[in-house]
């Protein structure tokens, strides 16, 4: 009957295992698409059933086992001496007792990283949804189109061919603005050029400066929503003018506190082109990545380039008007096709995918350890009630008051936790350095967040402890002892 039930509860458990292993890996791979590679083919296969079969069969066996021990060692003891134990299970002994304790306090040694690195994690994915783009991300529509060098193989068919798309395209129904550029936020910077300013140039041997420079059409600025701050936009004689726009991080970074409209600079290494001029200011746009830093960025005309971006701003849903930019592009050259087309909210849920989907995965594994340490500790201590039954109700026969009895429980199991949690911490500063690349906002060894973690663990334990607790205080001393 023992082994039957024995086998039973391993089946269970391998049961509900298999439902939760199930949920995991949808999660994972509904959060990782798009992400991690090849991820729609991860799935729990034969081999992996074969292995969690193994293991609950290895499981039984081994609580069959120990039972059966414990049986052995208990049919060796004297009458007396059971008796003298006041019928508490012969599985009492102190090197169970120790380790059953220990397991609880490993348990949650192992959570409180982890939690830690969860909140850390979710803490910056918060952070770094709050982070402007820079652009006004409502209502853009964007799409690639790159352009074959034999049918458009010199500077002035690709020139044109960008002026028909515009026009083609601003006739569309619902079309508010049209431009072209080489790049689009905020992931998909087009370049990474250095330069020579005039006013600070750089010293023999040393690296010039760099900084992102985006090629776009006059329009891109009403279309991107792009505030000027200062001086003036470019326009269709900006090329021949050799001018440039910068964003405000640009102008902060190498003339703060100073007018930077009218500097000049050599760009590219040359040492004898034609000095380029500021013309205007205008608001920072994240094109590296919402979480990279600032560095700014040099926006220049776009004539000729024989890749681009489409960006234009509709008067609603941009996704409706998806088939008729299709349709455009298609009316211009039939044997083009429209690109990675997405519209301004897409690419910035797009830039979230990483953390998104790290702090999924994070945050899986803490609530799984939580969960595993809390109901480790609830039963540590319903044991320990059951197995001190006559204890407490002599105790209770003598006056003990049920709020002490009470209190008694909940201080032994926060006791186990208190262990593992002081262990855990050290272990949490250690593990949290290596996020430091995945973290926005937030440094890895936050003070706040590694004692708060360890704060509400003791607390969800107090909780778990207070049903054993209850159920101490609640003891009927006559009816113990009788049955003694």
């Amino acid at each position: 009957m023992r082994i039957r039930r024995v086998m039973a509860l391993a089946a269970s458990a391998a049961i509900v295992g298999v439902g939760i292993a199930v949920l995991a890996v949808n999660t994972v791979r509904a959060y990782g698409e798009g992400y991690v590679p090849r991820i729609g083919e991860v799935q729990l296969s034969a081999p992996v059933l074969a292995w969690l079969a193994a293991l609950a069969l290895a499981s039984a066996v081994l609580m069959f086992m120990g039972g059966l021990v414990t049986v052995v060692r208990g049919s060796q003891r004297q009458m007396d001496q059971t008796l003298r134990s006041g019928g508490r299970s012969v599985t009492g002994g102190l090197a169970t007792r120790r380790l059953r304790h220990a397991l609880v306090a490993i348990e949650f040694a192992v959570a409180t990283p982890l939690i830690v690195a969860a909140v850390l994690v979710v803490t910056s994915l918060d952070r770094l949804q709050r982070v402007s783009v820079g652009i006004d991300a409502d209502r853009v529509l964007t799409g690639e189109l790159s352009l074959p060098n034999a049918r458009y193989p010199d500077p002035s068919t690709r020139r044109s061919f960008w002026e028909r798309v515009r026009d083609r395209v601003s006739s569309i129904p619902g079309v508010e603005a049209v431009a072209v550029a080489d790049s689009r936020p905020p992931q998909a910077a087009g370049n990474l050029n250095n330069f020579d300013l005039e006013d600070h140039p750089t010293p023999p041997g040393m690296n010039q400066p760099l900084s992102v420079w985006v090629a776009v059409s006059p329009d891109f600025f009403r279309t991107a929503g792009l505030t000027l701050e200062r001086g003036q936009l470019l326009d269709d004689r900006s090329m021949l003018e050799n001018v440039v726009v910068v964003d405000r991080a640009w102008a902060d970074r190498f003339f703060p506190h100073q007018e930077v409209l009218g500097r000049r600079f050599r760009e590219g290494g040359c040492t004898t082109c034609d000095w380029t001029s500021v013309i205007g200011v205008v608001a920072t746009v994240k094109w590296s990545g919402l979480e990279a830093t600032d560095e700014g960025t040099v926006y220049m005309p776009f004539v000729d380039f024989p890749n681009g971006f489409i960006v234009m701003r509709t008067a609603g849903d941009p996704t409706l008007l998806t088939s008729a930019l299709r349709r455009a592009v298609r009316d211009i050259d039939p044997g083009l096709a429209l690109a990675n087309v997405a519209s301004g909210d897409d690419l910035v849920s797009e830039s979230l995918a990483t953390p998104r989907y790290l702090s999924v995965l994070v945050g899986m594994f803490a609530v799984a350890a939580m969960i595993l340490s809390v109901i480790g500790v609830y039963g540590v201590m319903a044991y320990f009630v059951r197995q001190h039954t006559r204890e407490i109700g002599i105790r209770l026969a003598l006056g003990g008051a049920p709020a002490v009895v009470r209190r008694m429980i909940v201080i032994q199991g926060l006791r186990l936790v208190a262990v593992g949690v002081v262990v855990g911490v050290p272990a949490a500063f250690f593990t949290v350095r290596f996020l430091r690349t995945a973290l926005f906002g937030i440094a890895p060894a936050d003070t706040g967040t590694i004692l708060a973690v360890p704060a509400v663990l003791l607390m969800v334990a107090a909780v778990a402890c207070v049903a054993p607790g209850r159920r101490a205080a609640n003891l009927q001393p006559a009816d113990i002892l009788r049955e003694s």
